[in-house]
């Protein structure tokens, strides 16, 4: 209430548009603190808006205790921004079911504000860490509010896809949650040949791809309960899971 907190790292992002088209980015800033404990914030290279577009400007500060905040920066040449904290809360979320899956050591989680705000950011456990061997991961300065708690796995060469998403409220002080690890399933895909892709329908979709053994077969694990198109170049073919064990693309030419 009132106290000017000193453990500070600040960021600078920008955005400009005309219509649809956008374009955006992050800026360096360095501080410089004051005897009053605010800081100046020199702002390195803000890139100015191509003619007939308009420029947006946030500021995004962070605390190690008490999280982030995201407030727009006027325009001049030495606008004053008055940054609140609330106090903030501790959030342990355990996965039910994780600990004893094949998928350990796979998962991340991050918790999104709802609704979306520009004020509020996506939190993140120090270090992007996952969960424990205990399926628990522990977010240590959440502002408070409401949140979805998105589950993300680690699925092909080097993309993830999210498996989950949970509704949760944030208050100051400890948090505590059980979310249960969705059921995950695997499908084999024959018939392909070099590269298979698979691709969720629907709002929320994602894809990922395998590479393809000289048996012609690729297995494409990881999949929550979905409606799912397999490809492998000209062919391809949609099927559900649960339920779908083996997909056959036919032969390849």
């Amino acid at each position: 209430a009132g106290e000017t907190l000193r453990d500070l790292s600040v960021g600078v992002g920008f955005s400009w548009s005309t219509g649809a088209v956008g374009l955006g980015g992050t800026a360096g800033a360095a501080t410089v603190p004051r005897e009053d404990g605010s800081l100046w914030v020199l702002l390195e290279d803000l890139p100015e808006a191509p003619d007939g577009k308009v420029a947006a400007y946030t500021l995004e500060v962070r605390s190690e205790l008490h999280g982030a905040r995201r407030v727009d920066l006027p325009g001049g040449p030495a606008p004053e921004v008055v940054v609140r904290f609330e106090a903030p809360g501790t959030v342990l979320l355990t996965l039910e079911g994780l600990a004893e899956s094949r998928f350990l050591g796979k998962v991340r989680v991050w918790l999104s504000p709802t609704p979306w705000s520009k004020e509020r950011t996506t939190v993140f456990a120090p270090g992007f860490a996952g969960p424990d061997a205990e399926g628990r991961i522990r977010f240590p300065a959440v502002p408070p509010g409401t949140y979805e708690a998105v589950l993300t796995l680690q699925v092909g060469q080097s993309e993830t896809a999210v498996v989950g998403k949970f509704p949760l409220a944030v208050a100051a002080g400890p948090n505590e949650a059980v979310l249960p690890f969705p059921a995950l399933h695997a499908v084999v895909v024959k018939g392909a040949s070099e590269w298979v892709s698979v691709a969720r329908v629907g709002e929320g979709g994602w894809s990922f791809s395998s590479a393809v053994g000289p048996d012609g077969r690729a297995t494409l694990d990881g999949l929550p309960e979905g409606e799912y198109r397999f490809q492998s170049g000209e062919r391809r073919k949609t099927a559900g899971v649960p339920g779908t064990a083996e997909v056959d693309l036919g032969t390849p030419p």
